[in-house]
């Protein structure tokens, strides 16, 4: 089934004002364009004039609007380019072409970039971030499941012991001791 353009999506915001580009900022059009409106305290909305996109495992951007000295911020994430309905189903075989770290990560990377989506390159950004973690914490939890497996097993042992030792019935025995006015007895003073 071949994707259906989503309506409108990646349309470019080719106006802008002449003022100064903040430090760090770049104006909000051409291969920079993040579709980020802004509704202001008047309920008027504007898209960002200027944005900064902030790296990191789960990207964000900051936008910032004319005539206003506020800071928006949100995450950063790709934008649909496809119906929902009709959107592609990739397998674990096409996802491994996302991964960082493989031979081809250097074309695919090269890829995106010409793409100037700094959301898509945001999203494949966070993709590798988080399945990295998902890698880190799925070592975490078989070392874990590991100890848990020996911890188990000299339990089980100990279990194994006590029973050999008939220790219930030994503590019961004493304790009815107790009972009948053998109780334990108590020492005063210093021990010798």
């Amino acid at each position: 089934m071949e994707a259906v353009p989503m309506p409108a999506v990646r349309l470019r915001y080719l106006g802008g004002t002449a003022c100064t580009v903040p430090h760090r900022y770049k104006h909000n059009w051409g291969d920079d364009f993040i579709h980020y409106p802004i509704t202001d305290a008047q309920g008027i909305t504007q898209q960002a004039t200027f944005v900064q996109v902030v790296g990191g495992p789960d990207p964000l951007v900051l936008g910032l609007v004319d005539n206003s000295n506020k800071v928006y911020s949100r995450p950063l994430y790709a934008e649909p380019q496809v119906r929902e309905a009709s959107k592609p189903h990739y397998t674990p075989e096409d996802m491994y072409a996302f991964v960082g770290g493989h031979s081809n990560q250097h074309r695919m990377d090269r890829a995106v970039n010409e793409l100037k989506d700094v959301g898509l390159k945001a999203e494949l950004t966070r993709y590798r971030a988080y399945k990295h973690e998902a890698e880190r914490m799925e070592q975490r939890l078989h070392a874990l499941a590991q100890a848990l497996g020996r911890v188990q097993g000299e339990l089980t042992r100990c279990k194994f012991r006590l029973e050999m030792a008939n220790v219930l019935d030994q503590v019961t025995e004493r304790q009815e001791a107790w009972v009948g006015g053998i109780g334990p007895t108590r020492h005063c003073g210093r021990h010798s």
